[in-house]
């Protein structure tokens, strides 16, 4: 057969399907025609790519005979059904070596746990304790927590509080600001820590702070031992444990830190302050060593809580002066003034509380079109709600917004879920809107009666005019029955019901042209 006779056929085909669609004719009797458009096209498409293969290669002919292959066939409900079949099995095998991979976890942890209490005889014996002085789980401790030092720095006592995750540092803290030098000196270092208020009742007795390494079984406790790990963490060149290898200057840095923490409040220790600095950096660019070091950031951070630090700092000298514009513009220095004082804007601090938020019960919603990849304002929202699920112990559910099968992919399902992967968001479920669409319609049903929304039948650009004039649709008013007629249209994608939508009764005069009477 050639061509023109598959072209013609399956030309009317198609028309045989459209007739029978709007005729309102059986489920089979559809699919069946279904089923021979979809032969008649592949014959049609067959031929066509035979014709090509038998021309001469820059036949001029061949374009005419390209244009005229037919489109692939769009997947039907039960492709769809199949594929998503397939993704949710292989999430359900992910989540469950997952959790394989977590109870293999614990229970080596309970494992050590039960192996330090026995080799230590029980309560109280040296053996029994963890690397960083506390016990393990499950060995109980009564012994009263030991005071703060002189540094900050406290004594080891029992772990209240357990960290969140076990994959970064995690600082909990129960005052109404973390511990400053801590997270001045992280910052100072770029090392990432996730900053964690917790009930301070929850904290050892007389400890104001808690930092847990990566793997949650060893801890520092107090703000100054804090702060002395980072800056010994950080590379000997960075300098911020002053100038590398040099144990003077390392000294230094100490003696600057306890000479600051017994000065007093900020009020009282700033005279003294700005006066040893003068003296101190005339034939210096920084307190100690070559570099800002953890005695520049303690300083810093003392002056930095005066009502105006500038002002105070301008007047105590030319040295004190440049050493101050050096170190506020430090990008260490600039990202924790704006995380602890709120300096330029209050975006950057980490709290961000949510009104009547309860802990447990937060639930947020990251809820993307899976019609292409994720961008950088799908990063931000899917982030915040990461992080505002993880600050309220709660959970983030992935809802993939599945109501535009014309331009969605399963491969970009799979492409999501892969990107929050490498972002370290793990959502607690996965879910689909089309999951939702009997409820969808039924919610639907009750605005349309409840007289809260109407169906609009009309033309596009007459919607979009009459919104910019902050003018009502004249449909708006329509009585309940009409609107109802006119809902069962659409449902039955009929002639009259594809030119519809429904719209929200808000503000046509709204201020806010997203208020006029939404779709």
């Amino acid at each position: 057969m050639d061509i023109e006779k598959l072209e013609a056929a399956a030309a009317a085909q198609g028309t045989t399907v459209k007739s029978l669609k709007t005729s309102g004719a059986g489920k089979e009797e559809v699919e069946a025609a279904v089923a021979g458009l979809v032969a008649a096209k592949k014959a049609l498409a067959d031929a066509i790519t035979a014709a090509l293969a038998a021309l001469p290669e820059g036949a001029p002919e061949a374009e005419a005979l390209k244009a005229k292959l037919p489109p692939p066939p769009k997947p039907s409900n039960k492709d769809k059904k199949a594929a998503k079949d397939g993704d949710a099995a292989k999430e359900a095998a992910r989540k469950a070596a997952e959790e394989q991979k977590l109870a293999a976890r614990a229970k080596k942890k309970e494992a050590a746990a039960a192996k330090g209490v026995k080799e230590g005889g029980g309560k109280g014996g040296p053996a029994g304790k963890g690397a960083d002085g506390a016990k393990p789980d499950g060995a109980a401790s009564k012994a009263p927590a030991a005071k703060p030092n002189g540094s900050g720095a406290a004594a080891a006592a029992p772990v209240h509080a357990k960290p969140m995750s076990n994959k970064n540092y995690e600082l909990h803290f129960g005052a109404a600001a973390p511990p400053l030098l801590a997270v001045v000196a992280a910052r100072l270092v770029r090392q990432e820590v996730a900053l964690r208020r917790v009930d301070p009742k929850a904290l050892p007795s007389g400890c104001d702070s808690v930092l847990y390494l990566p793997g949650g079984s060893r801890s520092l406790r107090g703000c100054g031992a804090i702060a002395r790990y980072f800056a010994r963490l950080a590379p000997p060149e960075l300098g911020a444990y002053g100038a590398a290898g040099d144990a003077l200057s390392a000294s230094e840095v100490d003696e600057w830190i306890e000479w600051l923490s017994a000065s007093g409040p900020p009020a009282a220790a700033t005279p003294p302050l700005l006066a040893r600095l003068a003296r101190h950096l005339r034939m210096r660019s920084f307190v100690t060593g070559h570099a800002a070091s953890l005695a520049d950031a303690a300083a810093w951070l003392l002056l930095r809580q005066l009502p105006a630090p500038d002002k105070a700092c301008s007047g105590a000298g030319v040295h004190v002066a440049r050493w101050w514009g050096c170190v506020e513009a430090l990008p260490a220095f600039k990202e924790a003034a704006q995380l602890l004082f709120g300096a330029a804007k209050d975006a950057g601090s980490l709290e961000i509380p949510l009104p009547n938020a309860e802990r447990g019960k937060v639930v947020t919603r990251f809820a993307p079109e899976p019609s292409g990849h994720l961008h950088i304002g799908h990063v931000k929202a899917a982030m915040l709600s990461a992080h505002f699920a993880t600050q309220y112990e709660g959970k983030m559910i992935l809802r993939l917004d599945d109501t535009n099968p014309s331009k969605e992919k399963g491969d970009y399902e799979t492409a999501i879920v892969g990107d929050l992967q490498r972002l370290d968001i793990l959502p607690a479920k996965v879910t689909h809107t089309s999951d939702y669409f009997d409820k969808i319609l039924k919610l639907a049903t009750k605005m349309l009666q409840d007289g809260v929304a109407f169906i609009d039948p009309s033309p596009k650009e007459e919607q979009q005019a009459l919104r910019l004039q902050r003018k009502p649709s004249p449909h708006r008013d329509a009585a309940v029955e009409e609107n109802l007629r006119l809902w069962a249209e659409m449902q039955a994608g009929s002639a009259e019901g594809v030119k519809c939508c429904m719209r929200a009764k808000i503000d046509p005069a709204s201020d806010n042209g997203a208020l006029r009477d939404p779709t």
